[in-house]
């Protein structure tokens, strides 16, 4: 340690005068490398927050809610009236399965068993499940699946479970198609019939 000091006092004083500050600049850069910079980010952060937060709790303005209202009048205007559901689960379920059993030939798969698993009233919405079963390669399911995902739009896939059988190259699915559309639909619909 004396060394280091008798080396500075015998050092240049014009070096001395551009290392110090230099020195002084590089320990306060490690202190905010080391112990501000997480704070600072957290805080930015909390910023960014609060204003994202302020920004969603302005009132909204008539204007706003008149643009809103004819911008859903006009997707109702493009998609139509909604589609009527039936009176009971049953009457639908076999357009279901004519169209579940074409997309699986279609597919190479083997449909199993189709059928009704309970109607669940929701906030306005009537949610209308069904219980699928089918057979089939992996590649095979995996494409089924993806046809039933696009050409029967409104129905959601609600659960999915597979299992190999015996060890083959077969698998076993089984899931839970879910219909969900709007009561006043289905009220329509059983009024309409007599």
């Amino acid at each position: 340690m004396k060394r280091l000091v008798n080396r500075l006092v015998a050092a240049n004083p014009q070096v001395l005068r551009i290392a110090l500050p230099l020195g002084v600049l590089l320990v306060a850069l490690e202190c905010w490398l080391l112990a501000l910079r997480l704070p600072v980010q957290q805080w930015r952060t909390l910023r960014a927050e609060r204003a994202a937060l302020a920004e969603a709790a302005q009132p909204i303005s008539a204007a706003d809610v008149a643009s809103k209202r004819q911008a859903l009048q006009r997707l109702q205007a493009e998609l139509g009236p909604p589609a009527a559901l039936d009176a009971e689960p049953e009457s639908g379920l076999m357009p279901l399965m004519g169209r579940l059993d074409a997309l699986a030939q279609r597919h190479g798969v083997l449909l199993g068993t189709v059928r009704p698993a309970g109607r669940v009233p929701m906030a306005g919405l009537l949610q209308t499940d069904h219980e699928v079963s089918a057979r089939g390669r992996y590649p095979a399911l995996a494409a089924w699946l993806a046809s039933v995902a696009t050409e029967l739009a409104p129905l959601t896939l609600a659960e999915l479970n597979f299992h190999a059988l015996n060890g083959a190259d077969t698998i076993e699915l089984t899931l839970r198609l879910s219909d969900i559309r709007p009561v006043a639909t289905a009220a329509s619909a059983s009024g309409a019939t007599p």
